[in-house]
């Protein structure tokens, strides 16, 4: 019982801060959450993956509920999720690829070719003794008309692609083959399959028949070692992006973009060391962001140029880019951004000026912006209209946030490189597990 209340002790602390806005903003809340989540994992008491993502899911729930608007709380519980899902399966499979790796290495090429599939596969054999010329015996027809294949094919195939912290596809490594044989070069039937999309598309497992709750003894340890890579990733994110600012920034252009945002400033800077480019910076009031944007880059020597928000759309014609930060980026390709990207974004687009946005893989949600309201923070509009001047008859809003259009988005720029709005979903895919969109 004592992990239990610690458990609550901390979840309880860590939702008063975000109640009371002592964490703000999508980094740290993203931070903060990660490294909650690997504490949880850490001192709560469970024996199977099961237990586990209950276990995640219910202080998901409660910090969601905490500060909705800070919709990268809920993605990075999504994204443990995801990461318990992998990190079972492939400590589940890693052994029997390992052995049937082995197996292959004491077979010659025209053993493996004339060898049948194992029970429960049906897929026809790939011949490996071919020559260029001839071509493959493996085709799209074979493909259709052979029978299902069989599950544990399928988790051999799967357990030879993992996602990595932040979701971006990758090979993984097998160091146990003995030697360097001429058969541990040529690809196996396995290896095949998992290269070939079409077929990985055709055979997809059904993964609600997967059985979480048998034990796993190194889960624990695999767990908290990816959500430490994942906190890590988070903290070189911003000069992961800013490394890519030489591919879309060139000399003597004019860059416009809004409020202060850390990932799009490191950005800037990062290009003005080899380019030199003039930038306008709208002051986006009337909290005037922008200003403390325009004096820390001024500092650095860029070309700085403030004008009022009112200005924004007599100043596009010059414009050769619109670069963006973000709150949060919608399952759509839409993105919450501070207040005043949207008539920037509908500017650009009048004027065909292409809109950049910087953002982390992390503000990437998996929910439809059907309510913009419900994802907007309102603040205080005394600052827009002393409370002095109100006689009660009329209401003010102030909201922190604006929906920026999928439309009016040229390309995303995240730390594992550009993405146009229309393959937003493909990354959400790699991401997160559609049974976990719903906490």
């Amino acid at each position: 019982m004592s992990d239990i209340k610690q458990v609550q002790r901390v979840v309880e602390a860590f939702n008063t801060k975000l109640k009371r806005r002592e964490i703000k903003g999508s980094w740290n809340c993203g931070v903060e959450t990660a490294k909650l989540l690997r504490l949880v994992v850490s001192i709560t008491r469970w024996n199977n993956a099961s237990t586990l993502m209950q276990i995640i899911k219910d202080v998901g729930k409660e910090l969601v509920k905490a500060q909705p608007t800070e919709i990268v709380v809920g993605n990075i519980v999504r994204r443990v999720l995801h990461i318990i899902r992998e990190e079972y399966l492939d400590d589940g499979e890693e052994d029997e690829f390992m052995a049937y790796g082995d197996n292959l290495l004491d077979e010659t090429p025209s053993e493996m070719s004339l060898k049948s599939p194992p029970p429960g596969d049906s897929l026809p054999p790939v011949s490996l003794t071919s020559s260029p010329s001839q071509g493959s015996n493996m085709s799209l027809s074979n493909v259709f008309s052979s029978q299902p294949v069989g599950q544990a094919s399928l988790l051999r195939t799967n357990s030879l692609r993992r996602t990595d912290s932040l979701g971006s596809a990758s090979m993984k490594r097998v160091d146990s083959f003995r030697g360097q044989q001429p058969q541990s070069l040529l690809p196996s039937r396995a290896s095949f399959l998992a290269d070939s999309s079409m077929i990985n598309l055709l055979t997809e497992v059904n993964q609600s028949e997967i059985d979480y709750s048998i034990p796993k003894c190194s889960l624990k340890t695999l767990v908290i070692q990816q959500i430490k890579d994942l906190i890590e990733e988070m903290e070189d994110l911003q000069s992961n992006i800013a490394l890519q600012a030489l591919e879309h920034i060139h000399t003597n252009e004019i860059i416009m973009t809004i409020g202060r945002s850390r990932t799009v400033e490191q950005f800037l800077l990062s290009a003005a060391k080899k380019r030199k480019f003039s930038v306008i910076v709208a002051e986006t009031a009337p909290l005037y962001s922008g200003q403390e944007l325009a004096v820390s880059l001024a500092k650095e020597g860029l070309d700085v140029t403030l004008i009022p928000d009112s200005a924004i759309y007599a100043m596009m014609g010059r414009v050769n880019k619109v670069i963006l930060g973000c709150h949060a980026v919608m399952a759509d390709g839409g993105l919450m951004s501070v207040a005043g990207s949207q008539q920037l974004a509908v500017a650009a687009k009048h004027h065909s000026t292409p809109v950049v946005v910087c953002t982390g893989l992390f503000k990437l949600a998996p929910v439809h912006p059907h309510d913009h309201d419900a994802f907007n923070l309102f603040l205080s509009p005394s600052s827009a209209l002393p409370l002095k001047n109100n006689d009660g008859k009329v209401d003010v809003l102030q909201p922190s946030f604006d929906y920026v259009d999928a439309g009016l988005v040229t390309l995303f720029i995240t730390n594992t490189g550009g993405h146009p709005p229309s393959y937003i979903y493909r990354l959400l895919g790699e991401m997160y597990d559609p049974r976990d969109y719903c906490l």
